[in-house]
């Protein structure tokens, strides 16, 4: 076959340009990688997001019914670890604005529990008394060490485990005092 001189075959410009599509194939296929696991690393975060505060609202209606109806309570707290670094833990707050944010009515002081980690700061409203002991001592609390619970203080830490809440408030106290047994 003949062709004229310093024009390139056919064949041969096809292979030349081979390479040049199979780049831009390839460089496609990483941005639809590369966006299909940004979705679904966004859905897997909603997912935990959503079983986090499945469980936090699930404890703090336990723990609302522990304080005003006098109702003891065993809880299985399981969380899932959604967020670096994690802590939970009751924690009062002394802002009007957040208070409202959180939960929905103007009072300049609330509880909520909170759930801090690197990045993010979740809230959940805490609707009982501001006061609410959670002693870590057996004067008011009896020692159940013998089930293998120990007294947790809430406002320090709710780290997740089997909880047994009991409210142990006197006749004429004013502030509820709330047994929280814990164990792993």
């Amino acid at each position: 076959m003949f062709h004229k001189p310093g024009k390139k075959p056919r064949a041969s410009r096809a292979q030349e340009s081979a390479p040049f599509e199979v780049l831009v194939g390839v460089i496609i296929m990483g941005f639809v990688l590369y966006i299909g696991l940004q979705a679904l690393a966004d859905v897997l975060k909603r997912d935990c997001d959503n079983r986090l505060t499945h469980a936090i609202e699930e404890f703090r209606g336990k723990l609302e019914d522990v304080v005003e109806l006098g109702i003891p309570a065993k809880i299985d707290f399981r969380p899932p670890e959604c967020f670096k670094g994690q802590r939970i833990r009751i924690e009062e707050i002394s802002d009007e604005a957040l208070c409202s944010a959180i939960c929905g009515t103007a009072s300049p002081q609330c509880l909520s529990i909170t759930v801090t980690a690197v990045g993010p700061t979740k809230r959940f409203c805490l609707r009982t008394t501001l006061k609410t002991l959670f002693p870590e001592v057996h004067d008011v609390c009896e020692d159940k060490s013998s089930e293998g619970y120990m007294l947790l203080d809430l406002r320090d830490e709710m780290p997740e485990g089997h909880y047994y809440l009991i409210n142990r408030t006197p006749a004429k106290q004013t502030f509820p005092i709330i047994c929280a047994y814990y164990k792993k």
